[in-house]
């Protein structure tokens, strides 16, 4: 076939673009895409999406163009369809509560924090959440804790009104009543039931508000990050700068989370002995100690050595820890900044094992003895040798054991009353609370021993009475028995 000017003329004039452009697959989904793009315009105009349509909207008046002078006027938002497009019709429930958590903690300083944490509350109070709202708050407060520090302990504090808060517990679950009037809650996620009943609602919220509480969550998954650790995190070999120093920030920032938690007495220092522990993996010998671990200890010890609390107790396991100390400065080739922090955590846990904190140690130890002792006595009515053993060892932790045991006790004795009446009110007191917190663990081994703690309050000479003993008047004899 010879190629000729006119027909390569005559081609061209016959050449259709549309027929070309259909029979070739590269542009199929191209035209899809114009046809869907043009029905998306075509909705737009009539319920805006993507263009900000609803704020200038064209006049077809020609006289008012003319007399305003202008082609587009301001609509009356007042006239606008009610029905018309708006963000909540397509964005989340958990979305758009993950956005009014975050700005509302951004307003958050020493000036605003009572004002804006009441507000936060109140405003959660009227949102349809579940135990999924844990997660949110944990999240978001943790960031906050890391990357505003400043008001770190504003936002700990924070975390404490919303765990005391039993009213934000109630609306986790669903609440039901059985044929047989007793209630129990159902998961609104799984739409699982309870495997208890109760006989009142009273009695299922504190239920809820004692094994479901923000409290748990929130500590248990600073836990799970900081075990979440491993030396894979560490390695920085192909991250930039900018990231490695991100995981610093990050990392240290969880650990003094854990150590505002501490001094704001809101966990105790059996967690902190176990953090020290973790971070020089006396529990796993086979991974080395990282220069963030050095550092994170070295901030634990720090803010330690600036709380009240006696450490003396203790003072046998940290001397434990200052001798491993020793032996890895021995042992290791450690880099200055690593010997620093070494060094500086001995000189600090030193001031917990003086000669007098060690002899401290040693005798709160021997305590043990002394509480079988005080038991014994007890058991035989031998009262006044309880009273001389408690007041000569000064440790309120024999008073509390005592405390215990009476309550195992099937009926409690008007001598009894009268002993623990003789005994220091204040530490009494102090021990009788300590038991209070812990209802939940007591009530598995002790059945109704909420009822007896009420009973023995109420004989003994204190005045005062605390959110946790109203709590205990709530709980019923049937919240912790075996009836499904």
């Amino acid at each position: 076939m010879v190629f000729t000017f006119s027909l390569f003329k005559n081609d061209i004039d016959n050449f259709s673009n549309e027929d070309y452009y259909k029979n070739n697959e590269n542009f199929t989904d191209f035209f899809c895409f114009l046809d869907f793009y043009k029905d998306i315009i075509n909705d737009d105009n009539k319920k805006p999406v993507f263009i900000q349509s609803t704020k200038n909207k064209k006049n077809n008046n020609s006289n008012q163009q003319n007399s305003k002078g202008y082609k587009y006027f301001k609509i009356n938002r007042e006239q606008e369809d009610k029905k018309g497009w708006c963000i909540k019709n397509f964005i989340k429930d958990d979305e758009k509560n993950i956005v009014f958590i975050k700005t509302t903690l951004n307003k958050i300083s020493d000036e605003t924090y009572e004002v804006i944490s009441n507000e936060l509350l109140n405003e959660i109070y009227k949102m349809d959440y579940d135990e999924s709202i844990f997660e949110i708050l944990t999240h978001e407060i943790i960031n906050k804790c890391i990357y505003e520090y400043k008001y770190r302990k504003l936002y700990i504090n924070l975390c404490s009104k919303i765990w005391n808060d039993i009213d934000f517990h109630k609306k986790i679950f669903f609440i039901e009543k059985d044929e047989t009037d007793k209630y129990f809650y159902v998961n609104k996620n799984t739409g699982e039931n309870s495997n208890k009943l109760f006989n009142s609602i009273e009695s299922l919220y504190e239920h809820i508000f004692v094994n479901n509480n923000f409290k748990k969550y929130f500590v248990n998954n600073l836990k799970n990050i900081i075990y979440g650790f491993d030396n894979k995190y560490f390695i920085t070999d192909e991250l930039t700068e900018e990231e490695v120093s991100k995981k610093k920030k990050y990392y240290l920032g969880i650990f003094d989370i854990v150590n505002v938690l501490f001094v704001e007495k809101y966990i105790s220092v059996d967690i902190i002995n176990i953090l020290i522990i973790k971070l020089l993996h006396l529990n796993d010998t086979f991974e080395m100690i990282q220069s963030l671990e050095y550092e994170a200890l070295y901030n634990i010890v720090k803010l330690m050595n600036n709380t009240v609390f006696n450490f003396s107790y203790y003072g046998i396991f940290y001397k434990e820890i200052i001798n491993y100390c020793k032996q890895i400065i021995e042992s290791n080739n450690l880099s200055k900044r690593n010997l620093f922090f070494l060094s500086e955590i001995i000189e600090l846990l030193n001031k917990f094992i003086t000669y007098d904190n060690i002899q401290n140690s040693k005798k709160t130890w021997s305590n043990t003895d002394n509480k079988k002792i005080v038991k014994d006595n007890f058991k035989n009515n031998n009262f006044k040798a309880c009273k001389e053993i408690i007041n000569k060892s000064n440790d309120n932790d024999i008073i509390n054991s005592l405390l215990l045991f009476i309550i195992e006790q099937k009926n409690i004795s008007s001598d009894t009353i009268k002993f623990l009446n003789e005994l220091n009110v204040k530490d009494v007191e102090k021990e009788f609370y300590i038991l209070c917190n812990n209802i939940n663990d007591i009530l598995l081994d002790i059945p109704n021993a909420n009822i007896k703690f009420i009973k023995l309050f109420n004989e003994l000479n204190i005045t005062k009475k605390n959110n946790i003993l109203l709590m205990l008047e709530n709980i019923t004899d049937d919240d912790y028995s075996d009836d499904e």
